[in-house]
């Protein structure tokens, strides 16, 4: 039996194996190309990657550098709301902003405020070294023209072996997950003229 006798020229469907296709790619690499929507013979230029053939959606691209553009200016604010802080956001790392050798937090501009296992879970990404405090400070997006509240949480057992066990009583956050918080203006005021 030789390739010319099996029967290629056979329409069959195609056989339902699971495979899922080709992921997208991690970086789309975008160019303009000529499109024929299905029957119409109609081109129209659009946007697609090169590699992955997905189609751009302008309104998705906004909203996705509009979110970052937020993020970016909290990091930054926060930062330099915070004495001896140094925002680190860009180097891809689990935490935002490093004040020193005293603490490093992630920062998140949201419009509600994370439950607190997911603010255990944030926390949990920075790595415990034991040389300085973890936390997270969560800035409230606000409407226009107001600034929101921007508070910060630390885990309380770690923020205890810093400054000591006895801490007002008006910072412990109901004991959730461990969680002690503040607003931002009163860690700095407190804790962090008293370190650096």
């Amino acid at each position: 039996m030789t390739l010319d006798d099996l029967p290629f020229d056979v329409d069959s469907p195609a056989t339902r194996n699971g495979a899922k296709g080709r992921k997208l790619c991690r970086r789309h690499e975008w160019e303009w190309t000529d499109w024929m929507e299905g029957d119409s013979r109609v081109l129209t230029s659009i946007e697609w990657c090169a590699i992955c053939h997905h189609h751009r959606d302008p309104a998705a691209s906004r909203r996705g550098r509009a979110n970052r553009s937020r993020g970016n200016r909290a990091e930054l604010d926060v930062a330099r709301s915070i004495p001896g802080a140094r925002k680190m956001g860009p180097l891809g790392l689990p935490w935002d902003v490093e004040v020193g050798a005293y603490a490093r937090l992630q920062v998140k501009k949201l419009v509600s405020r994370p439950s607190p296992a997911e603010i255990a879970r944030l926390i949990a990404a920075i790595p415990a070294t034991g040389d300085r405090l973890r936390g997270f400070v969560w800035v409230e997006a606000a409407g226009q023209g107001r600034r929101g509240q921007r508070l910060v949480w630390f885990i309380a057992g770690e923020f205890a072996a810093w400054h000591g066990s006895s801490l007002p009583v008006a910072h412990t956050f109901a004991g959730i997950q461990g969680l002690l918080s503040m607003t931002l203006a009163e860690w700095i005021a407190e804790f962090v003229g008293n370190v650096a």
